[in-house]
């Protein structure tokens, strides 16, 4: 009874401030409810893509933490910032300049082992160690072999 008669004048003070409070949010709650009537068929029509992106939200989830790990790992380590400086540095050692600008050197290196083929050729090789790539006396001959079995 001591504890009833204690808060008894803090229950005064909240019901006489419940009626201007209630007064003062009757604007926002009108204008509350007429920013929801609008809002329900947008948010209705919006739920088969919420509920494709929860899948694919689903889907990719235990992929997640290891591709965290390895980006974490990779900001930790530089890399990044390292790429970043490796194509600055490859961009000046191709850059070429005038006195009017930089000229960017085009390099094509045509021969018959670009293009595409289902079948391994003994002609061209994909080894960085090799002597060349071309093995062959009669160029033409092989360009002519890999353009009939390359892919349509």
């Amino acid at each position: 009874m001591r504890d009833a008669r204690r808060a008894t004048p803090a229950l005064d003070r909240v019901a006489r401030d419940v009626g201007p409070f209630a007064r003062a949010a009757e604007p926002v709650t009108a204008r509350l409810a007429s920013s929801l009537r609008r809002a329900t068929p947008v948010l209705r029509g919006a739920a088969p893509q919420l509920a494709l992106l929860q899948r694919g939200i689903e889907a990719i989830a235990p992929v997640m933490e290891p591709t965290a790990r390895v980006a974490r790992s990779l900001e930790d380590n530089g890399v990044p910032q390292r790429l970043l400086v490796f194509v600055h540095q490859v961009a000046l050692a191709t850059a070429r300049f005038d006195r009017t600008s930089h000229i960017l050197p085009a390099r094509l290196n045509l021969n018959q082992c670009i293009i595409v083929a289902t079948v391994a050729q003994p002609e061209c090789s994909s080894r960085f160690g090799d002597a060349g790539t071309i093995r062959t006396s009669r160029p033409r001959a092989a360009l002519r072999r890999l353009t009939e079995q390359a892919p349509r």
